[in-house]
């Protein structure tokens, strides 16, 4: 009887010693450790660190951390920063350490424009008119101060003269989750469309004068619902001042009365975009919708709206 006793305790104690070494290898749970960056030059460390899901110090289920790793490798590839991304983690019984190594790319590009102010290569080949050549250069500067914001600014001379400004700021202040956007569009043209007959677009010019100029400026904002989502919203001034002649071609282009047209813009969005990576997606979707508002009673000269989805 002490024999069969002795042997049930052994296995008791074998079985529980073994249930205690699979515990210590794999535990449910993984508490994330430090979080190291290499191979950022221009980039602000925290840019990356705000697009993450993982944090130091979370407690994430053990089958979980292997998907929000790469989860989170798509996310900060999605910054559009870096020509390489790599996550790789040490583990150290229940607690992981994460390194995250990126390589940098170029931020700046500019975009050089020649072309001709023409619907189509048909219609121009029938006059062959040099006048209606234009010249513009973009230039594009990416992760302008190290925080992923863009300045972006155009300029262009011929037939249709325009200069135009952007500046993107994403996370406007260290514990924000409110992006902000500031820009700023000239434009002057020799022709516009003035009306259609039968379809097809009449189109107005002067010789030595330009037809219209006018001037758009906006401030835009956006509140983001983590990586992939982001409520946007915006609002501006349009501001249009056309040559006194247009109205030989059409009485009615302008607002009754009006010698110019000017009207306030309010504009909401919403994004959702759940590819995995956007550079070159493989799964996910991505979906919008927005509608603005131009003008508003006793504001502007003109009232009209517009809905865009997809």
């Amino acid at each position: 009887m002490l024999g069969i006793r002795r042997f049930w305790l052994m296995v008791l104690l074998l079985v529980t010693g073994w249930s205690l070494v699979l515990a210590q290898e794999a535990p449910e749970s993984l508490t994330v450790g430090n979080i190291t960056i290499t191979g950022v030059k221009k980039t602000r460390p925290i840019t990356i660190l705000r697009i993450m899901t993982l944090r130091e110090g979370d407690v994430v289920p053990t089958d979980e951390f292997e998907s929000l790793l790469e989860e989170n490798e798509n996310n900060i590839s999605n910054l559009g920063l870096f020509t390489r991304v790599a996550l790789t983690h040490v583990r150290r019984a229940n607690e992981v350490d994460v390194f995250i190594d990126v390589q940098e790319r170029w931020y700046i590009w500019p975009s050089p424009t020649v072309a001709l102010e023409e619907r189509t290569f048909g219609e121009w080949w029938e006059d062959k008119d040099l006048d209606r050549l234009i010249l513009g250069l973009g230039i594009s500067w990416q992760n302008f101060t190290g925080n992923n914001d863009r300045l972006y600014g155009y300029g262009q001379i011929g037939y249709t003269r325009r200069a135009s400004l952007t500046y993107n700021r994403p996370f406007l202040f260290p514990k924000s989750v409110f992006d902000g956007t500031v820009s700023f569009l000239y434009v002057n043209n020799k022709e516009i469309g003035y009306t259609t007959v039968d379809g097809i677009l009449q189109l107005a010019r002067l010789q030595e004068e330009s037809l219209r100029q006018y001037y758009i400026g906006s401030i835009g904002f956006g509140k983001r619902f983590g990586p992939r989502a982001q409520l946007q919203w915006a609002v501006g001034y349009q501001y249009f001042r056309p040559n006194d002649s247009i109205v030989f071609f059409n009485d009615r282009y302008l607002t009754d009365g009006a010698e110019i047209e000017h009207y306030p813009t309010l504009r909401v969005g919403y994004v959702r975009d759940e590819r995995d990576v956007r550079a070159f997606p493989l799964d996910g979707y991505k979906y919008y919708a927005s509608a603005q508002m131009n003008g508003f009673p006793g504001l502007g000269t003109s009232r009209f709206g517009k809905i865009r989805s997809g």
